[in-house]
């Protein structure tokens, strides 16, 4: 009878100990609806049966809750549903098993994942497939996949307040219209921080740190927008399909070259952004009809803007010092016009090529030259060059137009035609210049009440 009785109470507390592990159970999965910001869970992976078991439970429209801890699981989301990792973590890796973590399937509409990380894949660790329009990643880390860490193939994603980095493909990639990321920390991976494709792609308010590309621009309207680079080796780049792009209002240290912009490239723009030094020219420019206003460029320790295309502008842009160059251009009908350039080690300005105007630039300090042009039917008009090293102004080719410079203490001659035919020099002033003052070694000159003091 003793032994019946003792028998009896162990089973009554294991069972007690059994419900009170269930209630527990049910208990944080409750709190873990709140939200909150999910911590690092270390260990092993566990078996993925709890996290199939949330989604599966979870009705079109609905809310899935995923349990705490790391689960090793592969996940196809074929109904529209929000899933939130539990509040104390929730870690998902998928490696080994060939599949995205997390595969939002063609033509499911509004999906939401929230506050999970992700922790390794064979492949993307998450992918939105086309068709699959509307997809939210908030509060998701994702890190160590063999692929991009996020892919987007549908429209109007958007990402917020995520985590990206060490991944093998890139960062984020996003094709599609409309999609968005945002408030996103990148660190460096293997390809890029970030992609942009599709059509009006937008990144802001973001911070890239190490890796050698930061973001890529691939497709129409694609936007880059109050993102902070640190030791980038390329911050951003123009790719050959990207057209009428804008990169804009970013701060950029410690890069090897702020913005690349491929040839084939069309119509970019590169405003209002602050680049501090760089390791190699600061903004080279490839393409046609490319435009940069309105940035500082200091401390490049090779040229602060190099370009080789058709109709590039460089307007209005506050350059220097840099230890060659502040702008080299080559092409046809580039235009310099409106800058203040300090302190080049080099020439203030080069332009080479047919058609292309220099104007109303300030040009103090160059360790070289003031403006050298060499080519045809060029425009070198009211520019301010003080306290050139050596000319002022240096041009050779054919009928070129120099008018209205207003040229001081050059340390060779003030204006210099090297050679050529048809040049013509009016209005022109020259003060306290070494040499001649001014040197024509050209034929046909025109020389039109220019002074010289």
């Amino acid at each position: 009878m003793k032994l019946a009785r003792r028998t009896r109470s162990i089973v009554l507390a294991l069972a007690a100990l059994s419900l009170g592990s269930a209630v527990a159970e049910a208990g944080s999965l409750r709190r873990s609806r709140r939200g909150g910001v999910p911590a690092p869970v270390a260990g092993a992976s566990k078996s993925d049966d709890l996290v199939r078991a949330a989604i599966d439970a979870t009705p079109a429209g609905g809310v899935a809750v995923l349990p705490f801890g790391r689960f090793r699981t592969a996940l196809v989301v074929d109904r529209p549903m929000t899933i939130v990792g539990d509040r104390r973590g929730t870690v998902l890796e998928a490696t080994g098993l060939g599949r995205p973590v997390i595969d939002v399937a063609e033509g499911v509409v509004g999906v939401t994942v929230e506050g999970i990380s992700i922790v390794g894949s064979d492949v993307e660790g998450v992918l939105v497939r086309a068709t699959a329009h509307g997809a939210t990643l908030r509060r998701v880390a994702v890190t160590n996949c063999g692929g991009d860490g996020v892919r987007v193939l549908a429209d109007d994603a958007r990402l917020d307040l995520c985590t990206v980095g060490a991944n093998r493909g890139s960062g984020i990639a996003l094709a599609g219209k409309r999609n968005e990321a945002l408030r996103t920390s990148f660190s460096a991976g293997t390809g890029p921080a970030a992609r942009l494709g599709g059509e009006d792609t937008s990144l802001s308010d973001s911070t890239v740190t190490g890796g050698a590309e930061g973001v890529v621009l691939e497709g129409l309207r694609d936007r880059v927008f109050r993102v902070t680079f640190r030791g980038v080796g390329v911050a951003v780049r123009f790719a050959p399909t990207a057209d009428t792009c804008e990169v804009s209002r970013c701060d950029a240290r410690g890069a090897a070259t702020f913005l690349v912009a491929d040839e084939g490239s069309t119509y970019g723009r590169v405003a209002e952004n602050r680049v501090g030094t760089t390791t190699a020219d600061a903004i080279v420019l490839r393409g046609s009809w490319h435009t940069v206003e309105g940035n500082v460029v200091a401390g490049s320790r090779a040229s602060a803007v190099v370009g080789d295309g058709q109709s590039l502008r460089v307007l209005e842009n506050q350059l220097g010092p840099s230890a060659a160059r502040g702008v080299s251009m080559s092409g046809l009908g580039n235009t310099v016009e409106g800058n203040a350039i300090r302190s080049t080690g080099g020439d203030a300005v080069v332009v080479e090529g047919d058609a292309n105007i220099v104007a109303r630039n300030e040009c103090l300090r160059a360790g070289g030259a003031g403006v050298v042009v060499d080519g045809t039917m060029n425009q070198v008009v009211a520019n301010r060059v003080d306290d050139a090293v050596r000319e002022g102004i240096v041009v050779e080719g054919d009928v070129n137009r120099l008018q209205d410079n207003r040229l001081s203490r050059a340390g060779l001659e003030g204006i210099v035609v090297a050679g050529g035919r048809g040049n013509v020099l009016m209005t022109n002033r020259l003060t306290d210049c070494g040499g001649r003052g001014l040197l024509d070694a050209g034929a046909e000159t025109t020389l039109e009440r220019n002074q010289i003091d």
